[in-house]
């Protein structure tokens, strides 16, 4: 089953060669959280990319290995359709994370998307809501982010979120702040980033995520990371259910 699931990653990732791909990057990141109380701390590193299919489409795939639970293999697609003009997108989403070894279950998610470009700026917003099957499970989320681009190569992003949860009758209150950096460099389509999230949930059980997560990031089209923001493979991955609980990696 790995096999399989990193051979079709892996073809997402080239996909970008292909030539109706204008726009896409693949990444490689690493992430650390420390949950609280319980000290339940873990590790995660992936490999994802984007593609934009035309002015209208754009294409997610991960591959994640995180040390929850004696180890978890996650492999996810989603699918973003929009309308975009020079001031708005318009959107919707729907993504699939299938999670093996130590957790042999699924998580699905839904979205509407929303953005406004200004001259140096980003705005986003994302209403989601997905469920983990076999675990009775559900999470909804309002997701909102201010990017703003220094320069036309690095840009500096701060967001917050509210949402709830629901699992076997027991209801969840949650909410989420991040902030983050990426920096392109000139001379290469190459970029790094950083970024650093809290997530919280109160209810039957309380729980505390700090998520600090480095990354590379290799880009096609030759596209600034504004321009990338704003007409190109700009839109977030949504997460689903699972991850979102274990801080968002």
């Amino acid at each position: 089953m790995r096999t399989i699931l990193f051979a079709l990653a892996t073809f997402f990732l080239m996909a970008p060669t292909a030539s109706f791909a204008q726009s896409a990057h693949a990444d490689l990141r690493y992430a650390s959280t420390e949950s609280s109380p319980g000290g339940g701390d873990f590790d995660a590193s992936s490999l994802s990319g984007q593609v934009a299919l035309g002015e209208h489409f754009q294409l997610d795939a991960s591959y994640t290995q995180a040390d929850i639970a004696n180890g978890i293999d996650t492999f996810g697609v989603g699918a973003h359709v929009f309308q975009r003009n020079d001031d708005w997108l318009f959107g919707a989403y729907a993504g699939f994370d299938a999670l093996r070894d130590n957790a042999d279950t699924d998580d699905w998610v839904v979205a509407g998307e929303v953005q406004f470009y200004a001259p140096r700026a980003t705005i986003s917003g994302v209403l989601s809501y997905g469920e983990t099957s076999d675990l009775d499970f559900q999470v909804w989320a309002l997701d909102g982010e201010y990017k703003h681009f220094v320069t036309d190569n690095w840009s500096v992003s701060g967001g917050l979120s509210v949402g709830g949860a629901e699992s076997f009758g027991d209801s969840f209150d949650a909410w989420g702040a991040s902030v983050g950096s990426e920096y392109q460099f000139s001379s290469h389509p190459v970029s790094v980033f950083a970024s650093y999230r809290l997530s919280s949930y109160e209810g039957a059980a309380d729980q505390d995520n700090d998520t600090f997560t480095l990354g590379v990031r290799y880009n096609w089209g030759g596209e600034t990371l504004r321009e990338r923001s704003q007409s190109g493979a700009g839109l977030e991955r949504v997460p689903g259910p699972y991850e979102r609980v274990f801080g968002g990696y």
